[in-house]
């Protein structure tokens, strides 16, 4: 059930990036006060704030925390959808690490992706060899899901 909803989560954010990467309009004045009073609540340090709107549906705010840079994706009812961040390969938890260890020994990891929805974690991994980069879901038990792998030129 936990990997269920887990790896619904990491759907329903691949789901929301590629439909707003296709067709989210920048909205920066024009977010309703459910969705702005929403994000104050939750993100009450953010700086450097930019909204984007699907065709009337969902918001997404990109913007940092700190150093941190966020997105953030909001029903149009104000309600928190999910959470991205990007973070460093150390900061994964030691049971990811491990089997990232023990699967793909010799690999380094070059870009993690932390995507947080409805109290479920999962992480973007993308790792690096000497003849190809490969891209892993995974959810906090450790549990890995190759997405994509590719060839180097």
């Amino acid at each position: 059930m936990k990997k269920t909803i887990s790896l619904l989560g990491a759907t329903l954010f691949l789901a929301l990036t590629l439909s707003f990467n296709a067709k989210a309009s920048d909205i920066n004045g024009d977010v309703n006060s459910q969705v702005k009073n929403s994000f104050t609540r939750y993100f009450t340090a953010a700086s450097h704030v930019n909204w984007y709107n699907e065709k009337g549906n969902n918001y997404m705010a990109r913007f940092y925390l700190g150093d941190t840079k966020m997105t953030a994706y909001f029903g149009k009812k104000g309600h928190l959808l999910l959470t991205s961040r990007a973070i460093e390969g150390n900061q994964l938890p030691l049971k990811i690490l491990q089997h990232i260890r023990e699967k793909y020994a010799g690999n380094t990891i070059r870009y993690v992706t932390e995507l947080a929805a409805d109290n479920a974690t999962n992480y973007v991994i993308t790792l690096e060899s000497a003849t190809h980069w490969t891209q892993l879901k995974t959810d906090v038990n450790g549990d890995l899901i190759v997405m994509q792998k590719l060839k180097k030129a």
